[in-house]
């Protein structure tokens, strides 16, 4: 944003700092530090962990067929009638993959099991 407000004026511009607040809901003020979760965790206390399908909150969802969850858990290229570069394919209610865009086919990038 900085180098096309800079672009803008006329003037060369670069960002000197950036710190990000939140990223697919999560919440900036919420995180833990690195120490924290150490003790944490020798605690026993797991309750910090999200599930995985959080992370997924700005890509599309497509729910997949049985058949074609199979498919996916062995790597091979799926039909869909999606036009966007990546999805998150779910099998129920589970994040199974992070499917890519290739030609008219979709092909698991990420597969969770």
């Amino acid at each position: 944003m900085s180098v096309d407000l800079g672009e803008k004026l006329g003037y060369a511009a670069h960002m000197s700092h950036l710190t990000r607040t939140s990223a697919a809901g999560l919440q900036l003020d919420n995180a833990l530090t690195l120490n924290e979760i150490e003790k944490k965790v020798q605690a026993g206390e797991l309750d910090f962990l999200h599930p995985l399908e959080i992370g997924t909150g700005d890509l599309v969802k497509v729910y997949l067929t049985p058949e074609q969850a199979e498919e996916v858990r062995f790597g091979r290229f799926i039909e869909l009638e999606q036009t966007e570069k990546e999805l998150a394919g779910f099998e129920g209610d589970k994040l199974l993959a992070i499917l890519e865009k290739r030609n008219t086919l979709y092909k698991p990038r990420k597969v969770f099991n």
